[in-house]
């Protein structure tokens, strides 16, 4: 992977994970035809919490911490979206949803290995301007075994889906790359 790419994509354990530097419009749509029957859990929406509002909680949002976790999914249940979102999908939620970090606030962050992208630049430039990266991946991915979701989804300065479901990595890719041109 060059440090230029639009699309990083790679696998981490039973992980498919895959980075977009674009919003995808699609993303809650696709999320919710990927993930029927599941629970989506807003850890960010447009950087920080959100609490369900009256009509919401009609619709069997509740909050969890400061977690907002949907009713089941259905193609009608409609998710907030703005900027700087980040979810967890469960297929039954976990004992704790308490994450390390709001990953989608981190400017430039990916899943790309550093070294990689780094290397991948002129030979002038710093190779060391990617080690920042480091500890912040750790911390996601010992978050993503720790909750075990079935996805994790974020859209922030660059889209990020990291899941176990082949079909919904295959979808976003397509649509990815469709976008790239």
């Amino acid at each position: 992977m060059r440090w230029d790419d639009s699309i990083f994509s790679g696998t981490h354990g039973k992980w498919t994970w895959i980075v977009v530097r674009q919003m995808i419009r699609d993303l809650p749509a696709l999320t919710r035809e990927h993930h029927a029957g599941q629970r989506l859990c807003i850890t960010a929406f447009d950087s920080g919490p959100i609490t369900p509002s009256a009509d919401e909680l009609s619709l069997g949002w509740t909050l969890v911490g400061d977690v907002m976790v949907s009713p089941p999914l259905t193609p009608q249940l409609q998710i907030p979206f703005d900027t700087h979102d980040e979810w967890y999908v469960f297929r039954s939620l976990p004992d704790s949803l308490t994450v390390t970090d709001r990953y989608v606030n981190y400017c430039g962050f990916n899943l790309a290995d550093p070294h990689t992208m780094a290397g991948s630049q002129d030979a002038s430039w710093d190779r060391t301007n990617y080690d920042w990266l480091i500890p912040i991946q750790r911390r996601f991915w010992a978050d993503i075994e720790r909750l075990d979701p079935s996805s994790y989804v974020c859209s922030g300065d660059a889209d990020t889906v990291v899941t176990r479901d082949q079909e919904f990595a295959a979808r976003f890719l397509d649509i990815a790359r469709a976008i790239a041109g």
